[in-house]
């Protein structure tokens, strides 16, 4: 028999390990011979434990000659327990015992087979009772997952998941609340739109008060108009003055009681103060509506823009006579709808914009304005550096 240092071996494993092992006498015969008679032979060459997965070369060599004699390779393969009868994922009757049967092809013993169950947060301990499995007392609305393994691979683990239904007096708060939401909801839903309505309306009667206090205004100063021209002896132009404002005042009063009107009924009033403040002062003004405008679609708060234009007549036209212009502009930019009302005259002071009653008037009117609609908005902007430009800008108006 030759010395042990006749034969060594080498060990490959995935981590890469590569040691050579000097081989005991009493195996230096059996490797010479076939694998199966080493494979049986009663002597221990080497012992390790294999993960899943793991693999191992196992090489043997003469030692004076460096020659391969033999190879084995090694691998430790996964498995899993597999269940031969599939158990619903969703189970309604949870008073009934629920089978896990799983398949034992193999023949295997009842001890090398493990499971465990988890919970509403909790887990049981690995537990053994034999490829069938029965479950019962479980806890209802609750979504289960079993794990299953077994004992000589424990990190080859198999899940399952299922849910167990309530039973039928679990579901009364379900029964019971679910109309109750919906009652408590159309009956909040309802309140919320009944204090909406009142809301708006107190606004709208707000917005109307307002609005009167306008009337007075307009007709005290049309009337100072013609009581001027008689004191003058301006008869026949007063008499004239006189019809033109019964036009005016009959347009005024039909629209006294609406919150909004179309936009050409609007610049058919300004057109027809503008003509009356003309033969009194003699100034030129001039209104117009960019092109693509339709005036009859679009309409604006009444009478917001009144005030507005008896300011350009009274402090920026009256007292240049033929010299005086006024321009009306309408036109648009993207959602926004402006009005442009600009005068040559010498400007508003600025306490004429604060306390002034028309500037007062048409500020408290767009507050309320945009208090009722929140997602449509009017501001309004003043700059009296040269003349008087007044720009009325109605917001996401188009």
């Amino acid at each position: 028999m030759k010395s042990p240092l006749d034969y060594y071996y080498k060990l490959f494993d995935q981590r890469g390990t590569d040691v050579t092992f000097g081989v005991h006498p009493e195996n230096a015969t059996a490797i010479k011979g076939s694998r199966t008679k080493f494979l049986n032979t009663s002597s221990t060459l080497l012992d390790t434990t294999l993960n899943v997965s793991n693999y191992l070369f196992l090489d043997f060599y003469d030692s004076k000659t460096d020659t391969l004699i033999q190879s084995y390779y090694l691998k430790r393969l996964s498995f899993y327990p597999k269940l031969a009868k599939q158990t619903p994922r969703h189970i309604s009757n949870p008073e009934s015992t629920i089978t896990f049967e799983f398949a034992n092809k193999d023949k295997l013993p009842d001890h090398v087979w493990e499971y465990r169950l988890k919970g509403r947060g909790r887990a049981t301990a690995w537990k053994t009772t034999g490829f069938i499995l029965q479950l019962d007392y479980l806890r209802t609305a609750t979504y289960y997952q079993l794990e299953t393994r077994y004992v000589f691979q424990p990190e080859s683990v198999e899940q399952y998941y299922f849910n167990i239904g309530p039973v039928w007096y679990e579901n009364w708060r379900k029964w019971l609340i679910s109309p109750l939401v919906i009652v408590i909801f159309v009956l909040v839903n309802r309140s919320a739109k009944t204090n909406a309505r009142r809301k708006q309306e107190a606004i709208e009667q707000k917005l109307r008060i307002v609005q009167s206090q306008l009337n007075p205004h307009f007709i005290f100063n049309s009337l100072s108009s013609i009581q001027s021209m008689m004191n003058t002896g301006r008869i026949n132009e007063a008499n004239v003055y006189l019809s033109e404002f019964s036009s005016l005042m009959r347009g005024a009063l039909n629209v006294s009681d609406k919150i909004y009107n179309p936009l050409d009924n609007e610049i058919s009033i300004l057109g027809t103060y503008l003509k009356l403040e003309q033969i009194r002062f003699g100034f030129d003004y001039k209104i117009s509506v960019q092109h693509g405008i339709n005036s009859s679609e679009i309409e604006l708060p009444v009478l917001l823009l009144q005030p507005m234009v008896e300011n350009a007549v009274k402090h920026g036209v009256s007292g240049l006579k033929e010299k005086g212009l006024i321009k009306i502009n309408f036109f648009s930019e993207g959602r926004k709808f402006i009005c442009r009302i600009s005068d040559n005259g010498k400007g508003y002071s600025q306490e004429q914009q604060e306390y002034g009653y028309g500037f007062r008037l048409t500020n408290d009117r767009i507050k309320l304005i945009n208090e009722m609609t929140k997602h449509k908005t009017v501001e309004l902007k003043v700059d009296s550096s040269e003349g008087t430009v007044i720009k009325v800008i109605f917001n996401d108006w188009l």
